[in-house]
């Protein structure tokens, strides 16, 4: 699974384990990681009944350490806190988020200047800044030149530690945040549809900070496959009661029983 299947440092979870991190079919393990943070985030909107979501959860933890995905753990802990908030969160700050992110990391690395960094999260924020202070005014617009690497070299290339600057390059900033603010203002059915959509902007609004490992198909399908589930103009089944924590569940049977529009009700600003 390419350079990053071992860890040149200690290892993060279970040191006791080794320096070798697990990647399984997805061939390197920031990818296992993302996978595991976007199950977390799917079991953890619905569940259905406690030890059913228990022994779930395990299993994600374990994917978790054998892979030592520091941001997968890192991202299934802030599902459990954001899940709760998403009503109070407006799309406005969902929007911003991204371009607040990438001001952080270029003033965090000036600040910082030329100082090494340690393969941590500080040090991965660190390098990113670093990486993102240093294209052009014109590369930022998507307009110069630039000397990225494609197919599987991408991987060494830099960019790949700071995702914010491969989307600029690439697409520039006024075209990156028109295809954001189509997703962050695109209407959604129910409050379930919408703390997971809350979910997915706050997964990349973060996740590109450090990775491009969003843009995998392998991990990147999946996440959009269930967005889209959560959004059907109708699902023709039946309410089922509320789960143990409060989230209306599915009875699975199929009826003329039409998903009501998010709109009847103005549930989010």
């Amino acid at each position: 699974g390419f350079f990053n299947s071992a860890r040149f440092q200690n290892r993060t979870l279970l040191p006791i384990l080794g320096d070798h991190r697990v990647s399984g079919i997805f061939l390197e393990a920031p990818s296992v990681g993302n996978f595991a943070g976007i199950v977390f985030a799917w079991i953890f909107l619905r569940p259905k009944r406690l030890w059913s979501f228990t022994l779930k959860t395990t299993a994600v933890v374990m994917i978790v350490v054998l892979a030592d995905a520091r941001f997968g753990l890192y991202f299934c802990a802030f599902v459990a806190v954001i899940y709760p908030l998403s009503r109070f969160i407006p799309r406005t700050l969902l929007f911003i988020g991204p371009f607040a992110a990438m001001i952080a990391l270029v003033a965090y690395a000036s600040a910082a200047g030329s100082q090494l960094f340690d393969n941590d999260m500080v040090g991965r924020f660190l390098y990113a800044g670093q990486i993102l202070s240093k294209i052009y005014a014109s590369q930022v617009f998507g307009l110069g030149a630039s000397d990225i690497s494609t197919g599987a070299s991408f991987a060494s290339d830099p960019v790949n530690d700071s995702a914010y600057t491969y989307v600029l390059v690439e697409i520039g900033i006024i075209g990156s945040a028109a295809l954001w603010a189509l997703f962050i203002y695109s209407p959604v059915l129910d409050r379930t549809a919408w703390r997971f959509k809350t979910v997915v902007a706050l997964y990349y609004i973060l996740i590109l900070t450090i990775a491009a490992s969003a843009f995998t198909i392998k991990t990147a399908a999946l996440l959009w496959f269930l967005y889209g589930t959560l959004n059907r103009r109708s699902d023709r089944t039946a309410t089922a009661g509320t789960s143990w924590h409060g989230v209306q569940q599915s009875a699975g049977y199929r009826g003329p029983v039409a998903a009501p529009a998010y709109g009847t009700r103005r549930l989010i600003s």
